[in-house]
């Protein structure tokens, strides 16, 4: 994803490179979800290109 004149956003990642990252690291999917408090279906559908979750709006 992009902002402005070509530039990536701050703090956005592909699920390509996600899951890169994870492999290196190495973790599983279920294993690196439990590290970062998500569940496995979340860490599955970013690496297979699914949108970046949005934050839950705030409730008064």
């Amino acid at each position: 994803m992009t902002a402005g004149r070509g530039r990536a956003e701050t703090g956005v990642v592909s699920g390509f490179l996600l899951r890169l990252i994870r492999g290196n690291i190495p973790r599983t999917q279920s294993a690196f979800a439990e590290d970062i408090s998500r569940d496995v279906g979340s860490v599955q559908g970013w690496e297979s290109g699914r949108p970046r979750p949005t934050p839950a709006p705030e409730t008064s």
